[in-house]
This record gives C-alpha cells, structure tokens and sequence, in this order.
C-alpha cells in the first residue's frame, strides 16, 4: 500500500491532502523550514484540527525527518509548493 507524505509550505495544498485523506494513503505532512507566514499559519491549525501527522523539514539535517517517515511507513513522496532544494539522501529515501 501506498503511503505518502506531501512536502509543503502551503494552504494551496489543500486539495491534495484532502484526496490522500480520503483516499487513505496520507501518512504525513512535511512542513517547509521557514519563518511562520499567515498561509503556513493557516495550514498548520487544519493540520492540527484534522489530526494530520506533521514533519518539520530541517534544511541542516534529514536524520530526524527520515526517522519521522520510516516510523510512519512512508514509501512515496509528493512535493508541491516547497520552498526546499529535497536533498540527495532524502531522495535516495523514496528510490529504494
């Protein structure tokens, strides 16, 4: 079974993680590393009121957040309005 995390900064996301939700294939929600802004704000309270896991990006060190998406069982990956460059040992992650 599919299980995806979606890295995103944004409430324009919405959608997407509306349809893993329903579809049941959500594990998560990686967060963008950033100052907070009113959208990401916004997006972190639905989060939080639907009890949707969440992951915080941290663009010094991928350790904790592949620890994060192995415990979750997280296999696949979407990105959609992440302001991060995904790195090579995160994308070897999802490759194998």
């Amino acid at each position: 079974m599919h299980r995806f995390a979606l890295f995103t900064g944004s409430c324009q996301s919405l959608p997407i993680i509306q349809y893993l939700l329903q579809t049941n294939k959500l594990a998560c929600v990686v967060l963008v590393d950033a100052q907070p802004n009113p959208d990401l704000a916004q997006l972190q309270y639905w989060l939080q009121q639907n009890y949707i896991h969440t992951l915080k990006y941290n663009k010094n060190n991928d350790n904790e957040l592949l620890a994060g998406l192995n415990e979750l069982g997280v296999n696949r990956g979407l990105v959609y309005m992440f302001r991060h460059k995904i790195k090579p040992m995160l994308m070897q992650y999802f490759s194998g």
